[in-house]
């Protein structure tokens, strides 16, 4: 049986699904028990995630856990300087 679909709401039903990166949000999320926005935030640099924090995702995702800490607090560099940018202007 086929349905009757636009292509338009095709597209609207893959939105809907989550991605590869949404379930990376989810997995880091659940292994820290934080909520997936924090993750978010952590993932855009706005938010650094604490020392025990940083070494549970060191666990879960096999990472070293000096250069997980140093791509945080890079993370959170480059946020700073785009905002104050964003604010100069």
């Amino acid at each position: 049986m086929t349905r009757k679909i636009s292509f338009s709401a095709l597209c609207e039903e893959e939105k809907q699904k989550p991605t590869k990166l949404e379930d990376l949000y989810a997995r880091a999320a659940r292994v820290t028990r934080k909520a997936v926005t924090t993750v978010k935030m952590w993932a855009i640099g706005r938010q650094m995630p604490d020392d025990l924090t940083i070494e549970i995702l060191a666990k879960e995702f096999q990472c070293d856990f000096d250069y997980l800490k140093e791509s945080f607090a890079a993370l959170v560099e480059q946020y700073k300087g785009r905002k104050e940018a964003k604010e100069a202007v």
